[in-house]
């Protein structure tokens, strides 16, 4: 019996030192309405913004712990008390805060959700150059976007046609095949 007692209080033991171990990585911080929020230990306002909502995190401009204003990459401490100070224009996050040498992102969450916007907001811009590529391209041809987009569907095997249009916004492709192959753009009617 002194033997199980043994084994029971290294198996105590061992299960104190791995949750020590699991809270020396994390570091406990309240929201102004007192909520607690987990983070690894050298988390910052960023982190902890990202971690309320990906949108909060997108618009921040700034942050407060404890009530006064600290820098984006400020190590947050336990027992911290965040607030995060965002902005409502169309602002979102800064390229920097990808930049691992600069601190401002911890949390592999936190760099997925900053790179999805960047990548969302590069399709948006890279949609409307090749929205105004391909219709140059077909207004040399007395042609519209809308009367060919299924043509064109079918000409660059795409599915969507947000998709072609990204594609050659970015570079992926041209607006070569279009002139070389007009005849399935130019509708005929032999009936």
């Amino acid at each position: 019996a002194i033997d199980m007692q043994g084994d029971d209080s290294n198996a105590n033991e061992f299960v104190k030192g791995v949750q020590l171990d699991l809270v020396r990585d994390k570091v406990f911080v309240f929201t102004p309405k007192g909520q607690i929020k987990d983070l690894p230990a050298g988390a910052t306002p960023l982190d902890f913004a990202y971690r309320i909502h990906p949108d909060v995190g997108h618009r921040t401009i700034g942050a407060k712990v404890n009530n006064r204003l600290v820098p984006l990459d400020y190590k947050l401490k336990n027992g911290d008390i965040v607030e995060v100070v965002t902005t409502r224009a169309g602002h979102g996050p800064s390229r920097d805060w990808l930049n691992p040498n600069l601190g401002y992102v911890k949390t592999g969450h936190s760099r997925e959700k900053i790179r999805q916007w960047f990548k969302r907001q590069e399709r948006e811009e890279n949609i409307e150059r090749g929205r105004e590529i391909i219709e140059k391209e077909l207004r040399r041809m007395n042609l519209s976007l809308a009367e060919c987009e299924q043509d064109m569907l079918k000409i660059y095997k795409y599915d969507h046609l947000d998709d072609i249009l990204a594609a050659l916004g970015y570079g992926g492709g041209s607006a070569a095949p279009i002139p070389r192959q007009p005849a399935p753009l130019v509708h005929t009617d032999t009936h």
